[in-house]
């Protein structure tokens, strides 16, 4: 699972399927798999149908400390100059 394309898909895979335990990110290294979750949830959830990122996360099981890790994950890819296609929704619930 070092690669990062691994990672990627394991993000995508995760927010497209049934919130598989096996597909989580670790606390240390979710980045990459932050981006595959938000370009999901960018392409499919059209409807927006959650109202931020953490909610989408919550709803599929994750939270506390790994929670926290993967908003921060989502906050370095939205401040990046990087092109990112993103959900059009907060991170956070204000």
């Amino acid at each position: 699972m070092n690669d990062e394309f691994d990672l990627w898909a394991y993000g995508w895979a995760f927010y497209k399927g049934d919130g598989s335990k096996s597909l989580m990110p670790t606390v240390e290294n979710c980045t990459e798999w932050m981006q595959g979750f938000c370009i999901a949830m960018a392409d499919y959830d059209i409807e927006k149908e959650d109202a931020s990122i953490q909610e989408a996360l919550v709803n599929k099981g994750v939270e506390g400390e790994l929670l926290e890790s993967c908003l921060a994950s989502a906050e370095l890819i939205f401040q990046s100059e990087e092109w990112q296609r993103v959900p059009d929704v907060p991170i956070r619930v204000c």
